[in-house]
């Protein structure tokens, strides 16, 4: 495969797992020293691996199902790093009232190439659509 077609890959192996709460798998895809941001979509950023799985292992306890379906992917490669867009529709149930949440918007991702693939270096979502989120940072 090509570097692209690899980090496509990445992106729907980001949805997958993060989608059957695969948290192991999930933090495997990220550099150590990766960030995800979340402040553009109401919530925080997360600096490390140990910080951006708090905030799946949180979404874990706070949703029964969730769905990302994925599309767009807009990917520059040079060398051991690339930059991409990728739009995304996420779909949760609580496990609190059984409510359904969606999030429409695309990630803006840094990506590098290590000994183990593509990770990504980092993940910022941008909503495109107004929603309401679920995990609040507490206050």
């Amino acid at each position: 495969m090509t570097d692209v077609e690899d980090i496509v890959r990445l992106t729907h192996d980001y949805a997958l797992y993060n989608d059957t709460f695969r948290i192991d798998e999930l933090m495997s895809l990220f550099a150590t020293d990766a960030f995800f941001d979340m402040a553009p979509a109401g919530l925080e950023r997360y600096d490390g691996v140990e910080k951006i799985r708090e905030f799946f292992e949180k979404e874990e306890r706070a949703l029964s199902h969730v769905m990302h379906i994925t599309s767009n992917h807009r990917i520059d490669v040079t060398a051991d790093t690339g930059v991409g867009t990728v739009y995304y529709h996420a779909m949760g149930i609580t496990r609190r009232g059984g409510h359904e949440n969606q999030a429409r918007g695309y990630y803006e991702d840094t990506y590098r190439k290590t000994a183990d693939g593509w990770r990504f270096a980092s993940r910022r979502s941008c909503i495109l659509l107004p929603w309401e989120p679920i995990l609040r940072p507490q206050s």
